[in-house]
Parts: C-alpha cells; structure tokens; sequence
C-alpha cells in the first residue's frame, strides 16, 4: 500500500473510533431521556438539566460521526442529478464538494478554535449544568479539524490511491 493510501486507512480508521464516541453519546441521550421520563410521571419532576445534558451528548454525537458519514458516503447528494454525468466528471464533482466543505469546515474549525480562548477567558459555562464550555468546544473544534483533513485528502488524493485504501 503506497504512503497515501495508508494515510488514507488510517483516517478512516481514526473517524471509526470517533464514530463510537457518537455511540456512547446517542446511549446517553437515550437514558438521559428515559430517566426524565420516568422522573416526570413516578415524581411528577422531571430530571434536573436533562435538556442541556441531552443536547450537548447531541452535538458531540454529531461532530463525531460527521466524518465516517463522509467515508462511508452518507451525506445527502443529488445523485438524480450527479448519475447523469459520466463517471470522470462524477469524480470532478466529488472533488469539488469536498474541496467546498474542507473550505466551509475549515472556518467553522478556525472560529471554534478561537472560540475556546474566549470561553477560558470569561469562564463560560451552562446555565443548568454550570458545566464549562470548553472541553465541547475543544472536542467540536478537533472534530472539525479532523474533518477537514478528511475533506482535503478527498479533494486532493488521486482515486487509485482511495481505491487501494478501501479494498
């Protein structure tokens, strides 16, 4: 396998691992959830902070599967539109989704990053949880960071090599 394609497996591996972080999230969701449910109709109180608790787990599980969507080809696309067009010109398009999202991802991974230093600064926290911000931040901001890196080697990786990788 050429240097390219194992970097290639070994990013696809890593947004694995990232994958089960999402898992573990979507468990807690679900108890986080049931547990209110239950709290609500035995207590009549629901679970003090489930909401926030509920949609941090959201976000995380969100930012951690972003990128094996992208592997695995899960992300909404017009295929109606894009089938129409011979497989070298579906290439094209390929590439230049990812290069577009690598050039969206990477703002939205540049304000995260400069978003952490703010909430250390004032020492942002949640209003329920008084848990701090910055450890979501940082995991939402490396998430992004990953993905771009997935988006850019996409764009910029000849077939042949992503071929090699995925068989």
């Amino acid at each position: 396998m050429s240097f390219v394609g194992g970097i290639y497996k070994k990013t696809k591996n890593l947004s694995r691992m990232f994958t089960w972080v999402g898992v573990v999230c979507m468990i807690f969701m679900a108890c986080m959830i049931l547990t209110s449910v239950v709290f609500r109709y035995i207590l009549s109180k629901g679970f003090q902070s489930s909401t926030e608790a509920v949609g941090i787990a959201f976000l995380i599980s969100i930012f951690s599967g972003i990128g094996y969507c992208w592997f695995e080809k899960g992300h909404v696309r017009i295929l109606l539109f894009v089938n129409m067009f011979s497989p070298r010109w579906q290439n094209y398009m390929e590439r230049i989704a990812a290069a577009s999202g690598a050039l969206l991802y990477s703002l939205l991974t540049y304000k995260a990053f400069a978003y952490i230093s703010y909430t250390l600064r004032v020492d942002k926290r949640f209003e329920e949880t008084e848990w701090p911000w910055y450890p979501f931040i940082i995991f939402m901001a490396v998430a992004s960071l990953f993905f771009v890196f997935q988006l850019f080697l996409s764009a910029v990786v000849p077939k042949k090599y992503i071929d090699e990788a995925e068989s």
